[in-house]
């Protein structure tokens, strides 16, 4: 609005009350228009609703290997039941002890994934190995959170010890957490002192409990004792002394699982020998009838299931398929033929087959017996969604999906056995299906970095730009990696060196932010474009500078990434770099013409 001064009207007195009185109106009409305006559009304003319908809760799990840290950022909204997030993916951030940490942020899912639960959406934030977070926090007691646009989670307190395994535990809870305590695998703790004695790796502690007569067998509110902590946490001399005080090495825990079920799943060799001396049952079964034999081979727990077969672990078409038993395999396939099309655990979703576990296990003759018995090389569809499902996949993606139960051929190549991968093929498995929700075959050998395995896949004729569910290629898993031989192999075999996942990621934009040069060389040798912008208008230069990768951010500036590039939040890579404390970067970035 434009005022006019008093005297453009004149000297007159009444003149100049007029004219300020209709000045006055005036301004009273358009303060009230503001106000009405702001207060319809800020109701209304994406980041506000979204802020305030939204929580967040971290926990910490592990993987079904046992050797990574999964932490979980649960998300939860209220009034709806999808989540439609306003900010970038420059706005998630990781803070340790009160500082933002990239280091946590490189191998983020930053993409919120719904549930089936209404209202609630959840994202994988961080995945690292125990080693990996020992190396990045250092020993001692840490805080960790997360945030997303102005909304931050609860802090989790992480424990880092110099050996033994890190534990967690919510320190500000929200909702149902209320206190309690979590293990990597989200397992509340409970029973008497001895449990938490067990569980901390407290070997004083627990030989002067058992001294004083605690209760060696004493159950927690899900069935477990305190030998059970100690197997699951590989305390040897534990488990040891609470033998030795006659826990039972038989008791049952959740599902029915026996201590030695927990040692054949977590690959530990020397606890599950002091539970067979000290009588565990090696054919106890569980809830679903599974014994400790099969979780080791399910797993892929090679020593502990020759273990159990030595010390008398009764053998079926399963166990014996995947430790290559032939002549077992054979004679059990003469006595019922129908073994070769037997589910693992038949209605479940692992409903896999011998042929899995011959695969997963690479034991290409076993495999050739059972395909010659009529087993199926897909796997007889183990899992598979409805037509109307597969065909809602075959549109979005171009190719079908499976459930949990992987392929055959999928388990053979992400561990590369090429022999079984070639048999599979040849005996008719399709090449292009992959799991719902994960990825080929392809993306499998890939992601491995077995090159024979993805030169093999191309000449077989797999689709070099297949997509999982993240509309990522083999390529984005090969450059996130840094895997050059499996780079090369891709590109030559055909494969798009720009594909763009569902946030706008390049292969270039992961090989960038992960600090990876050659891969980065590569790919822009090979005609990537350094200047590409994802969904939130980032560049892979920003990914570079607030990481602080000097030598990924010379390279893309000799060849012609723009210094200036702003993303949809207005930040620069300079602005990156120094939010993130790249000192040295910024400089960099200062003496190549970065003005702002």
């Amino acid at each position: 609005m434009v005022y006019q001064s008093v005297a453009e009207h004149g000297a007159c007195p009444k003149n100049a009350e007029v004219f300020m009185r209709k000045q006055l109106a005036v301004s009273t009409v358009f303060v009230l228009w503001a106000l009405w305006f702001h207060g319809v559009h800020a109701s209304s304003d994406p980041a506000r609703d979204f802020a305030e319908r939204l929580t967040m809760s971290l926990a910490a799990t592990e993987n079904q290997d046992g050797d990574h840290a999964h932490f979980t950022l649960v998300l939860a909204a209220t009034g709806t039941d999808e989540l439609t997030s306003p900010y970038g993916r420059e706005s998630f951030s990781c803070y340790v002890d009160g500082r933002r940490e990239p280091s946590f942020e490189e191998t983020s899912e930053y993409q919120l994934r719904k549930s089936k639960s209404p209202g609630y959406c959840y994202s994988s934030v961080f995945y690292r190995t125990e080693e990996q977070i020992r190396a990045l926090l250092g020993v001692g007691r840490h805080e960790v959170c997360f945030q997303f646009g102005p909304v931050r989670s609860n802090v989790l307190e992480i424990n880092v010890p110099e050996d033994a395994a890190i534990a967690y535990r919510p320190r500000y809870p929200r909702g149902s957490w209320g206190g309690e305590r979590y293990d990597l695998r989200n397992k509340r703790l409970g029973g008497g002192p001895l449990h938490e004695a067990a569980w901390a790796g407290d070997e004083g502690r627990v030989r002067e409990l058992l001294a004083g007569g605690a209760d060696v067998n004493l159950p927690n509110d899900t069935d477990e004792t305190p030998l059970h902590y100690a197997t699951t946490r590989g305390f040897v001399r534990i488990a040891e002394a609470l033998l030795a005080a006659h826990a039972d090495p038989n008791a049952r825990g959740p599902s029915g699982w026996s201590c030695l079920h927990e040692a054949a799943q977590d690959a530990d060799h020397e606890i599950a020998e002091l539970l067979i001396g000290a009588g565990a049952d090696v054919n106890a079964k569980d809830e679903k009838g599974r014994r400790p034999l099969d979780v080791a081979c399910r797993c892929s727990r090679r020593e502990v299931a020759r273990l159990l077969v030595k010390h008398g672990a009764a053998h079926d078409i399963f166990t014996a398929s995947a430790l290559g038993e032939v002549g077992l395999v054979k004679q059990l396939l003469a006595q019922d033929p129908a073994l070769a099309k037997a589910r693992y655990v038949p209605g479940e979703e692992d409903d896999a087959m011998a042929l899995h576990f011959a695969a997963e296990w690479g034991q290409e003759e076993v495999a050739r017996m059972l395909l010659a018995a009529g087993a199926p090389p897909d796997g007889g569809g183990a899992g598979r969604y409805s037509p109307e499902e597969e065909a809602a996949d075959l549109r979005q993606y171009g190719v079908p999906f499976f459930r949990e139960a992987y392929p055959p051929l999928h388990e053979a190549a992400r561990r590369g056995y090429d022999g079984v991968v070639l048999l599979l093929l040849r005996s008719g498995a399709p090449i292009n299906v992959h799991p719902r929700g994960q990825e080929a075959a392809f993306h499998a050998a890939a992601r491995a970095g077995h090159e024979t395995t993805v030169q093999l896949l191309l000449r077989e004729g797999a689709r070099p730009n297949v997509r999982d569910s993240d509309q990522r290629t083999p390529l984005h898993y090969a450059a996130d990696s840094g895997n050059m031989a499996v780079a090369n192999a891709l590109l030559a075999g055909g494969a798009n060196v720009d594909p763009a996942d569902r946030l706008g990621d390049t292969p270039l934009f992961l090989a960038a932010r992960r600090g990876l040069p050659d891969a980065v060389r590569l790919l822009v040798d090979k005609g990537a474009d350094v200047n590409h912008r994802d969904a939130g208008g980032s560049t892979a230069l920003h990914g570079a500078c607030a990481a602080g990768h000097l030598e990924v951010v010379r390279f893309l500036l000799e060849r012609g990434a723009d210094t200036n590039a702003v993303d949809e939040h207005g930040r620069t890579p300079l602005n990156l770099a120094i939010r993130d404390g790249r000192r040295e970067v910024a400089d960099f970035l200062r003496q190549h013409g970065a003005t702002k």
